[in-house]
């Protein structure tokens, strides 16, 4: 997410000594840790409102345990779910947008030093852009054609084991209790919607004050971050260019900002990971591609 941008930018400059202030650091430590929380406090409302809606679906299915079931029942209480997901998906995309403009101008404002100011037209315009938002019944379906697969695969299965209804009921509330996967799907669904907007929503008002390239930042030194972001990570871009991470990724774009007397200069990626032990190195390629890679059959940025 952009909960780096500011961190690593303030640890670039300190290093070169040409901080414009010399509490750079704390004000960015601060500025993440408000970002995040900010994030976090507006999503946590819709992340309940999905919860409930899926409580609902399983009581659902617990109320047919005394009846014939069949898959039209089930597609038919599932939908109700997923229109709830399809709903609080555009108001978190929404969110994520005016909260990814707010640390933009605060980033650039005390950070750089850029005057910089915002309104509800410009949010707008921003909000048009995002693609997901085009694409979100095709990708609510995918949910819905998933899942109610699996649904019939089991209908099936019961029915050849001889099971009653009750039974089947309950092997159905199993599959959509269990892990929760459709429900954690649907959560990691919306907050990365939320990531999204609010990078593009940063990236945005970035543009609209001069900004002409950003730097890709992973959260490096992270075991949770992948290899894909870590070879992307001091890579350069044009402020056009839209930052295309994975779901649930945490990456960030930083400004280059003209004249903000600031030092941009910081270890990339490959640079970093070249230097680690084995253990590291083979921890995030995996043994298969750590062993392709040490036998010349592969470069680390093919992994």
């Amino acid at each position: 997410m952009i909960q780096e941008t500011a961190l690593s930018l303030a640890r670039g400059c300190c290093s070169m000594g040409r901080s414009r202030r010399p509490d750079l650091v704390e004000l960015a430590r601060q500025k993440r840790i408000v970002y995040l929380r900010s994030l976090a406090r507006t999503y946590r409302p819709i992340g309940l409102r999905l919860r409930d809606a899926y409580n609902v679906f399983l009581q659902e299915l617990e109320s047919k345990s005394s009846v014939d079931i069949n898959v039209d029942d089930v597609r038919l209480s599932y939908r109700v779910f997923l229109e709830v997901l399809e709903d609080t998906a555009s108001e978190v995309q929404r969110q994520g947008v005016v909260e990814g403009m707010r640390y933009g101008v605060d980033f650039l404002q005390d950070v750089t030093g850029v005057e910089v100011r915002w309104t509800q037209t410009t949010v707008d315009s921003v909000i048009k852009t995002l693609d997901y938002l085009d694409r979100l019944p095709d990708l609510v379906n995918k949910f819905e054609d998933y899942h109610i697969g699996k649904v019939q695969a089991i209908i099936l299965a019961a029915q050849n084991e001889g099971l009653n209804p009750r039974q089947t009921a309950l092997l159905l509330r199993d599959y959509f209790t269990r892990g929760q996967n459709p429900l954690y799907e649907a959560e990691r669904f919306a907050r990365s919607l939320q990531i999204y907007g609010s990078r593009e929503g940063a990236r945005a008002i970035y543009e609209r004050n001069g900004v002409e390239q950003w730097i890709w930042s992973a959260n490096i030194g992270s075991r949770r971050t992948c290899m894909a972001c870590i070879v992307k990570h001091g890579t350069v871009h044009p402020i056009t260019e839209v930052l295309n991470d994975h779901f649930n990724g945490r990456c960030s774009a930083i400004p280059v900002v003209k004249n903000a007397q600031l030092s941009y200069q910081f270890e990339d990626g490959i640079s970093w990971f070249m230097r680690q032990d084995e253990d590291t190195q083979r921890y995030f390629l995996g043994a298969r591609f750590y062993d392709a890679w040490q036998q010349g059959k592969i470069r680390v940025d093919q992994s």
